[in-house]
């Protein structure tokens, strides 16, 4: 499950609305086991979860949703919810605590799910394109097939 933070509403205003999104999203997916890619690229500081949402949105978690959960990645975090995060931690249900990552790119992120795995829009591939010189090509294309050449580039 992807959750791209540039999409979300302002969470200060709309942070129960979008805790049910979250819900409505979750649930076909809650009987066998899945991932939370949350990407902050291109979210504003409006958009960007404070501690209040994070606290609504890990009792919910550690009561209902955690069982099959596999990994909550976190990409492209600012500072202010690395700080949050960090802060969190210490209270964290061991089991969640140990599937909660922070990633500073998507190609940390596809060493875990496949890029394939995610539908992620192009606006956050081009957003770590230019951070971390990233592409969405990169992440899509298959590794090549070996060759009849050498390494040097002969045909052997």
């Amino acid at each position: 499950v992807a959750i791209v933070g540039a999409a979300l509403p302002p969470l200060e205003s709309e942070g129960e609305r979008v805790l049910l999104y979250i819900a409505r999203v979750l649930l076909p997916v809650l009987d066998r086991p899945y991932c939370v890619a949350y990407v902050c690229a291109g979210a504003d500081d409006a958009q960007t979860p404070g501690l209040p949402f994070m606290r609504q949105l890990y009792t919910l978690w550690d009561q209902f949703w955690s069982e099959q959960l596999r990994g909550f990645y976190v990409v492209h975090a600012r500072w202010p919810l690395k700080l949050t995060l960090s802060m969190l931690r210490p209270f964290l249900s061991e089991r969640f605590g140990a599937q909660l990552f922070l990633f500073d790119s998507l190609r940390e992120l596809h060493r875990c799910v496949a890029p394939a795995a995610l539908r992620l829009p192009e606006r956050v591939y081009a957003a770590d394109a230019q951070l971390n010189g990233y592409s969405l090509q990169a992440a899509t294309q298959a590794p090549a097939p070996p060759s009849a050449a050498s390494a040097n580039g002969q045909l052997l």
